[in-house]
C-alpha cells in the first residue's frame, strides 16, 4: 500500500483510476495542425529559423522572446494611438504584423 503523499497514491486515487496508471508509461502525445498555413508558411519558416538557434537554447526562451517582440510592437501602438483612437504611422502596424508574425 503506497504512503500518503507518494506519488503512486496521488495518481491512482480519483484523478487516474487504477486501469489508467498502468497505460500512463505507454502514454505519447501526437499532436497535429492541417491547416494550409501550418503546412505551407510556419512549418517552412520555422525549419529554416531553427538554423539560427543553438541547440542549447531552451525553447521557453525563444517563446519568451517572440512575447518581448509582441509586447514592444503593442506598446508602440499604445504611444501613437493612445485608447485605440485617431492614427498611428504605417510604420506602427507593419511592426505589429511582423512581430506577431515573430512570435508564431
Amino acid at each position: 500500500s503506497p504512503t500518503p503523499g507518494s506519488p503512486k497514491r496521488f495518481v491512482t486515487t480519483t484523478y487516474i483510476p487504477a486501469e489508467g496508471y498502468l497505460n500512463l508509461h505507454s502514454y505519447k502525445y501526437r499532436g497535429e495542425d492541417r491547416s494550409l498555413i501550418y503546412k505551407h508558411i510556419l512549418t517552412p519558416m520555422n525549419q529554416w529559423l531553427i538554423e539560427f538557434f543553438p541547440v542549447w537554447l531552451a525553447p521557453n526562451v525563444i517563446t519568451m522572446a517572440g512575447l518581448l517582440c509582441v509586447t514592444v510592437s503593442y506598446i508602440c501602438t499604445w504611444v501613437y494611438c493612445p485608447g485605440l483612437e485617431g492614427h498611428a504611422p504605417p510604420w506602427v502596424f507593419i511592426l505589429n504584423g511582423i512581430m506577431l508574425l515573430f512570435y508564431q
